[in-house]
């Protein structure tokens, strides 16, 4: 029997309750790693168990038996799955009375659109890691309601994904030959290596293996066989490295991938953070995630533990509106890793975005210690964070001081003390 976390049940019960109120179409963010299929498999089943007709579309064909498998541990019958290119799809949307999108963020491509539009009298679901459309526009178009569920800083303190361990070019221009960074810097570690294109892509699986590194290339020509195959073999740790371009950028679940190498540059935001977050779910012995961001995509697009503004209607960017249910209070809080302070510990390659120790146990004692509560964790979560990772210093942290009240100012005081020792 599958059980769900706490903020997957929510994210249930909220979009119920959203489709009791009238709303016809409801978008559910959460990162990758968080565990949307469980909360899209339990709505399913939900439904179904009243006896519903529901569909549920995947993007690709390999997702088919992950999402039919939390169906199984639900112990869920009579729900449809397929994935958008099958040829039924708009026969199986006009039968269906709930239609469930995965990977939601494509739902304004031709495709997904005509299946979204063939039946107006059902109601809509779609998950998403990344809630905006390839040209940063928002979903507003298809979905009316959204529910955010916690950010990627959040589900790392939960302890359900590991932190990235980030390194960049050093001179902040592309850097680093691909086979001997990894060496350096992820000898031994599982990896997914993205490249520019599927030729990039073959051509560096032949250079690992040539390295005496066992390597496999995954691509859009792949066979599923040959697909399951090369993925149980990195999962088994029989191969160390799968080179790609795009395919295995979104839905891929091997949790004992520990490191990723972004060798192109983009200016997407949804691919960043779907890549990156490839490397981020939890394992047995593993404690972070190595990204190899060779071409400073950090930099451009920011940090990961960072997240990112949004709504429906402006996409990426945009502020979040009422249009958005949030299922866990997210941290507004600044990242743990320090853009000012970097290792220099290469030879021109890669360097580290230096991580700082978590403050969550101090923040906790203190909290306590002083009485603070409710309305309070918001503001002492954005100090705590701010002080440790170093941008709140000098000068601010002396003016910050002067304006609080002396309780709030002992925390201050306490709480810096406390994590930079």
């Amino acid at each position: 029997m599958l059980t769900l976390r706490n903020y997957q049940a929510e994210a249930v019960l909220q979009a119920q309750t959203l489709f009791r109120s009238g709303r016809k179409s409801v978008l559910y963010v959460l990162p990758t790693g968080g565990g949307k299929t469980p909360v899209l498999s339990e709505l399913a089943s939900r439904a179904a168990r009243k006896r519903k007709n529901v569909v549920i579309f995947v993007h690709r064909r390999h997702l088919l038996s992950q999402t039919r498998a939390h169906l199984k541990a639900l112990g869920c019958v009579g729900v449809e799955v397929a994935t958008v290119q099958d040829a039924n799809t708009v026969s199986l949307a006009k039968w269906a009375d709930l239609i469930i999108f995965d990977e939601a963020h494509h739902i304004e491509a031709a495709t997904w659109r005509e299946i979204a539009d063939a039946n107006p009298k059902a109601v809509t679901f779609g998950t998403t890691a990344t809630p905006f459309r390839t040209d940063g526009k928002g979903l507003g178009g298809v979905f009316e309601a959204a529910i955010e569920g916690p950010s990627i800083l959040d589900l790392i303190n939960l302890g359900f994904l590991v932190p990235p361990e980030i390194w960049r070019p050093k001179s902040g221009e592309p850097s680093g030959d691909p086979v001997k960074t990894w060496l350096r810097r992820a000898k031994g570690l599982t990896t997914l290596s993205f490249c520019s294109s599927v030729g990039e892509a073959k051509k560096l699986s032949h250079i690992y293996n040539a390295a005496g590194i066992p390597a496999d290339c995954i691509h859009g020509a792949t066979s599923e066989t040959k697909r399951t195959r090369i993925l149980n073999a990195l999962n088994n740790r029989e191969i160390k490295v799968v080179t790609s371009c795009d395919t295995i950028s979104e839905g891929l679940d091997v949790p004992t991938v520990e490191c990723v190498q972004l060798l192109r540059a983009t200016k997407s935001k949804m691919l960043y953070y779907q890549q990156i977050g490839r490397g981020l779910r939890i394992a047995p012995n593993k404690d972070k995630a190595i990204v190899l961001d060779h071409f400073n995509n950090c930099e451009k697009l920011g940090d990961p533990l960072e997240g990112f503004e949004w709504s429906l209607y402006a996409g990426a960017g945009g502020r979040v509106r009422d249009d958005s249910t949030r299922s866990t209070p997210r941290l507004n809080s600044s990242s743990i890793y320090s853009r000012s302070s970097l290792d220099d510990l290469t030879n021109g390659y890669l360097v580290r975005l230096k991580p700082a120790e978590a403050v969550s146990e101090a923040l906790a004692i203190i909290k306590n210690k002083y009485n603070f509560a409710g309305n309070w964790d918001k503001t002492l979560n954005d100090i705590a964070w701010a002080v440790r990772s170093g941008r709140l210093k000098g000068e601010t942290l002396d003016a910050l001081k002067k304006q609080s009240g002396p309780i709030l100012n002992r925390f201050i005081t306490e709480l810096e003390i406390n994590v930079t020792n």
